[in-house]
């Protein structure tokens, strides 16, 4: 089956979406025959200012010009699997890992999307060290130290208690375990959006209105509602904090939910 590229009007429309994303973005286009290296056909500011140099500069490029021999590489593995997939791949790695070196942070969380004919490359970093490019401090904790945590979390899920991560920019959601046990729910059902989740609330105005002053203006959320008698009646506390991009708008969303007495 014949493989056709992008055309130029979707091109245009994809970079004037790239422009305004809150987070570095890159598309990147597969070279032929001899050169099969990634190169640079269009990058917001966010992602010229991560790599130190202008967007002028850098469209044209191939990946091993644009960043070290070994950042190249791994990058150019996830543009490989997101081309494979039907969808996307994505990588959230720690220090020293190569792909860290595109924020100088500890942790990062880069994702590859297919498009048509194009990759577009994505990422954010720890939201605690954003701005730190010299250097990386050393990690509070070892990897094994998340690793442990992570299962510790996971053990949490019959105490009805969760986590979510909700990123404004993509729009997507993580719940873990407990959460989806609140909601009555199994991760195969996929976690519900923000207007589904007020809907299983007694108060769901009062849910939407500190739901909308966390995501448009970064206000702490911290409330306890009742849920419907269809998930039981249960209380609930929701505590949620906003994480704002270069801008100062807030683009990721962190928080956790349990069930609480009376």
């Amino acid at each position: 089956m014949p493989q056709f590229g992008p055309t130029e009007k979707s091109l245009v429309e994809l970079y004037r979406l790239v422009d305004v994303m809150q987070e570095p973005a890159i598309v990147l286009k597969e070279g032929r025959c001899d050169d099969l290296d990634y190169r640079v056909e269009h990058l917001n500011e966010h992602a010229a200012s991560a790599l130190g140099l202008n967007c002028s500069s850098l469209v044209g490029l191939r990946l091993a010009k644009v960043v070290n021999p070994e950042t190249a590489h791994a990058l150019r593995d996830l543009c490989r699997a997101a081309g494979r997939s039907s969808t996307f791949a994505e990588r959230y790695v720690t220090a020293p890992e190569a792909l860290t070196d595109l924020s100088g942070t500890p942790s990062i969380a880069v994702r590859a999307t297919r498009l048509d004919g194009v990759i577009l490359c994505t990422w954010m970093s720890d939201p605690a060290s954003r701005g730190t490019t010299q250097g990386r401090p050393a990690l509070s904790t070892s990897l094994a130290d998340r690793l442990e945590l992570a299962d510790t979390l996971q053990a949490l899920t019959g105490a009805r208690f969760g986590f979510f991560s909700f990123n404004l920019t993509t729009g997507r959601t993580l719940w873990s375990p407990g959460v989806y046990e609140i909601f009555g729910r199994t991760p195969t059902d996929g976690p519900l959006d923000s207007c589904e989740v007020c809907a299983y609330m007694r108060s769901p105005q009062q849910a939407k209105n500190a739901w909308d002053a966390l995501v448009r203006e970064g206000a702490p959320l911290n409330i306890r509602v009742r849920l419907t008698a269809r998930l039981g009646s249960h209380n609930i506390r929701v505590s949620a904090r906003a994480f704002r991009g270069a801008d100062g708008q807030p683009v990721l969303v962190r928080g956790s939910c349990s069930i609480v007495a009376g």
